[in-house]
């Protein structure tokens, strides 16, 4: 994996980057080989790193109480998704402004509410 290394200095080089930005990306790039990841796994590590790095989940977001937070009066948030809202505690959410589709959380098993106030909503 050392031409990993070199392709990735000269790369990062040629865009006039600094010697300590350089520096971070290699230790990015060896933490990366440490994991083993060739061939196939590769691009899964690849994607996955990527996703992180953007701040998407892995999984779909439950309904969980644990991963939603109150931050109005009958408005949350998600924990693992803040563009991800919800005015039924997470049962049902949309992302930002955009109430045109309305998904459905997968059940965490966790949530009980017996409100016919919240069971109304949708």
């Amino acid at each position: 994996m050392q031409r990993l290394l070199e392709h990735t200095q000269r790369e990062l080089e040629l865009i006039g980057e600094d010697q300590d930005t350089i520096f971070g990306y290699l230790e990015i790039m060896k933490a990366y080989i440490a994991m083993g990841a060739s061939g196939g796994m590769a691009t899964l590590v690849t994607k996955t790193v990527s996703d992180l790095l953007q701040f998407k989940t892995l999984t779909n977001l439950t309904d969980s109480p644990a991963e939603w937070t109150e931050i109005g009066e009958g408005i949350w948030t998600n924990v693992r998704n803040p563009k991800a809202f919800s005015n039924d505690a997470g049962r049902h959410y949309w992302f930002g402004k955009d109430l045109s589709q309305i998904y459905e959380s997968e059940r965490s098993g966790e949530w009980h509410s017996s409100s016919p106030e919240q069971q109304s909503l949708w």
